[in-house]
């Protein structure tokens, strides 16, 4: 831009726009607010593709997938030094298309992908904890601590596991293959940093969403089976909850040494251990003084096949395991037929919160509970709802009277926009019906259920009769 000046000025209205002067004619280009956005558009794709093609050239090394180290024992150098020829600049970073990332899509990608940070930082300088990436050589890790500032090589430092003597042992100097094989298993983690992991979908990496056409998202064959090329799948604690006050408790502090000896070193092992003691020593109490309605309404929603320690645990009698499957059968579960509604009516709000209470206590928090009974009354007023709709047309309903997909759409949800739909087809038993059903919970959707698929039954009735003629000619 040294052909241009640039300046932001205030324009009418309250706007502000930019004016850019040419060094060459002294031509003056005003924009407006309009004008504005039109041109942050047209830059914002610009770099878009340019970063696309930058990213094209620096692929991360398929051979290579950075992971957590969880030895923080071990005594490390920071070896950054060695890529700042000038004190500042990280030659290495620059390298790279992480240049230009920011510190929030870091900070999301990390989590996304390796989880929590697991190395403490300083609660006051950094945003958040740090996380320690293996590299290609064994002697080099490097830490991620996201930094919220205009420095983005600030979150990112290469840590040699030798001293600081053996860096400079050549005279002062680092040692030329020494600096040379650092660097590039520093460039290869920083390069790892762009492996897309899934979000919903689409997918993010350290700069942010990952285009569609990014050859970031590139598959390929691999033993006569398609493969994603650099994608990742997204950390095992994705979408898990941190209690308030868990992280503030000082017994926080106490817990993680404590299990991390248990498990001898292995975190998660320690966590597995000292949970199955804990739900063996309180079950058997929490069992006991929990009603048979919960005992129930727990089971109940637990596929049987999926959790069959949980089945052990209880402890049922065989009497107990008769009334079970008799209440599968009664609830319609894993068939079409519809629930009970006289045993419907004891799934109550509290019943529900002390099963979901117990089976976390028993070791099963993700039971979607909630979600099993809410699935079963869905599915007993549709079919209620249903059943109501054939003995209102006992013969059957002209499809003229039945709304398309275009012209009530599938995710339609305004109440009286849709019973005005239907008034406008019909002034008769249909709308009774929608005016009856209306009310009840997902009334609208359940409705739009029933009708869209009595339309199409209608159509492939309608369809098998124009071909029926046509068979039967010789």
């Amino acid at each position: 831009m040294s052909n241009f000046s640039i300046r932001a000025r205030p324009l009418d209205g309250g706007y502000t726009g930019i004016t850019i002067r040419s060094g060459v004619d002294a031509s003056v280009f005003s924009l407006d607010k309009e004008a504005l956005r039109d041109l942050a558009r047209v830059v914002n794709d610009a770099v878009r593709a340019d970063a696309e093609r930058d990213i094209a050239q620096n692929l991360p090394d398929r051979n290579f997938l950075a992971e957590l180290v969880t030895n923080r024992l071990e005594h490390r150098t920071n070896c950054g030094r060695l890529f700042k020829p000038d004190g500042i600049d990280d030659v290495v970073l620059n390298s790279t298309p992480l240049a230009e990332l920011s510190w929030a899509n870091l900070f999301a990608y990390m989590h996304r992908r390796f989880g929590p940070p697991h190395v403490p930082t300083d609660n006051y300088k950094d945003l958040c904890g740090g996380w320690f990436l293996s590299s290609p050589e064994p002697d080099l890790i490097v830490s991620v601590v996201p930094y919220a500032g205009h420095v983005c090589a600030l979150s990112f430092q290469p840590l040699f596991s030798g001293s600081y003597e053996k860096l400079r042992e050549n005279g002062g100097e680092a040692v030329p293959e020494l600096k040379d094989r650092l660097g590039a298993a520093y460039r290869t983690v920083l390069l790892d940093l762009l492996r897309p992991v899934v979000v919903r979908d689409y997918h993010i990496n350290s700069l942010g969403k990952v285009e569609d056409s990014s050859p970031l998202l590139a598959w390929e064959t691999r033993d006569d089976e398609e493969e994603a090329c650099f994608t990742v799948e997204q950390h095992p604690s994705a979408g898990i909850a941190i209690p308030p006050g868990l992280l503030e408790s000082r017994g926080w502090g106490n817990f993680i040494p404590f299990i991390t000896a248990i498990g001898d070193g292995d975190v998660e092992a320690g966590c597995e251990t000292v949970l199955k003691q804990a739900i063996q020593s309180v079950a058997p109490q929490e069992i006991a003084r929990a009603s048979w309605p919960v005992l129930r309404t727990m089971l109940l929603a637990v596929n049987q096949t999926e959790y069959p320690e949980l089945i052990k645990l209880m402890g049922l009698s065989d009497v107990q395991r008769e009334i079970i499957a008799t209440e599968q059968d009664k609830l319609g579960i894993g068939t079409p037929n519809a629930p009970d509604a006289s045993l419907m009516a004891e799934f109550t709000d509290e019943t529900i919160r002390d099963a979901k209470r117990l089976a976390a206590i028993l070791g099963h928090p993700r039971l979607q509970i909630w979600s099993f009974v809410k699935n079963l009354k869905s599915k007993h007023n549709l079919i209620s709802a249903s059943q109501d709709f054939y003995a209102v047309f006992p013969d059957g309903i002209p499809i003229d009277l039945l709304p398309t997909l275009q012209e009530v759409p599938l995710h339609f949800g305004d109440r009286l926009q849709f019973l005005n739909t239907i008034r406008e087809l019909d002034q008769g038993k249909l709308t009774e019906w929608v005016s009856a059903n209306i009310e009840k919970p997902y009334g609208v959707g359940m409705m739009l259920h029933i009708i869209y698929m009595e339309r199409a039954r209608l159509e492939r009735v309608a369809q098998d009769r124009q071909e029926e003629p046509a068979l039967q000619q010789p």
